[in-house]
């Protein structure tokens, strides 16, 4: 490859604005920036975006490449050299969803059997586009923050937390900044989020954020 690539989820961040939408099948490529994403389920992706110039690389390449790394790392966590979890099976620690280099923009994604294991495989590989030092996901009770933090709902209002704690959605809290995207509106964020539309915030520039999703 004419262009260096640390690790499989393609180093540099895109700084164009992140258009803001859910993620249905087909639409990875509306992802413009590296990106979390969560599923309805609680299940989650990492859409790993880079531009590109003419002649960098092929997508044949990138694809054989994510093949690889990937393969390797489910390797070393006990299970088949695979790169793809079969339909019906329980899934890989690390998956190839989607591979797409369109107008200048590639888009690689990747899906987990865990949460941590997204930031497990980022450090095994390398890759410094992965913003979050951990990231879990559960109940509101079981994770939102509970000492010295306050929330906004979607409309910028302070939010009552013991109410917040009664919430039966689903908390996403991650340390470090970066984007969240998710299939499920957004009802509160912690202090020092930044809303950007009902399914798309940024996390704190420092320490833990919540959000709190439907």
């Amino acid at each position: 490859m004419k262009k260096s690539i640390r690790g499989i989820l393609l180093l540099a961040a895109c700084t164009v604005f992140f258009a803001g939408c859910a993620r249905s099948k087909g639409s990875w490529e509306a992802f413009t920036e590296n990106t979390l994403y969560v599923a309805g389920d609680g299940s989650v992706s990492w859409a790993s975006v880079e531009s590109f110039g003419e002649g960098d690389y092929k997508e044949e390449e990138l694809k054989a490449f994510a093949e690889e790394r990937i393969s390797q790392f489910n390797q070393s966590q006990g299970e088949e050299p695979a790169f793809e979890s079969e339909k019906g099976a329980e899934k890989l620690p690390v998956a190839l969803d989607t591979v797409s280099m369109k107008d200048g923009r590639a888009v690689l994604v990747t899906e987990y059997d865990t949460p941590s294991r997204l930031v497990e495989f980022s450090q095994d590989i390398g890759d410094e586009g992965m913003p979050f030092d951990s990231i879990d996901i559960g109940s509101p009770a079981s994770l939102a923050l509970k000492e010295q933090t306050s929330y906004l709902d979607t409309e910028g209002k302070a939010a009552d937390q013991q109410e917040i704690l009664k919430e039966t959605g689903l908390a996403v809290r991650v340390s470090g900044q970066g984007v969240i995207s998710a299939e499920k509106k957004i009802r509160y964020i912690s202090e020092g989020c930044t809303l950007r539309d009902v399914h798309t915030v940024e996390t704190a520039s420092e320490g833990v954020s919540c959000i709190i999703l439907e």
